[in-house]
């Protein structure tokens, strides 16, 4: 089995890979977290 990701943006991609035999399994999930700044981990 081969799996791949690509942004759900690329319409021309999914495209490409579906007339290769993928099919769509899933879609994922993100957060973002925010990272400290350096001054703030000093102190």
């Amino acid at each position: 089995m081969i799996q791949l990701t690509t942004d759900k943006s690329r319409k021309d991609a999914h495209r490409f890979y579906e007339r290769l035999g993928f099919t769509a399994s899933h879609d994922g999930m993100k957060l973002t977290l925010n990272t400290r700044k350096s001054e703030d981990r000093q102190r």
